[in-house]
C-alpha cells in the first residue's frame, strides 16, 4: 500500500492497535523496533492505519493461527541465534 493511500485512512493509537491484535503495548513497541509493523510518528506518538494492522493479522494467521505464539516463536528464535554467536 502506498504512502498516499495510507495517509487518507483513519489512524489508530498504539493502545487501539494492541487491543485489536490482542497484545500489550510493549509487544507493539517490539514489533515497531524490529520493523515488523510500520507506524507513523505524529508528534511523540505512533499511529497506525487500521488496514495495516488487519493486513498484518491476516499475514500472521496464514503462517500461524495464533499470532501471539508466532511472535513469541520469532523472539525465541532470535534469542537462540544470539546465544549461538
Amino acid at each position: 500500500m502506498s504512502f498516499l493511500a495510507l495517509r487518507d485512512q483513519p489512524r489508530i493509537s498504539q493502545k487501539e492497535a494492541a487491543e485489536m491484535m490482542g497484545v500489550s503495548t510493549c509487544t507493539i513497541n517490539k514489533l515497531l523496533k524490529d520493523g515488523t509493523l510500520k507506524g507513523y510518528l505524529i508528534g511523540q506518538r505512533y499511529k497506525f492505519s487500521r488496514a495495516q494492522i488487519e493486513e498484518y493479522l491476516n499475514t500472521v494467521r496464514i503462517s500461524n493461527p495464533n499470532p501471539i505464539l508466532a511472535h513469541h516463536e520469532a523472539i525465541e528464535a532470535k534469542l537462540k541465534y544470539i546465544k549461538l554467536r
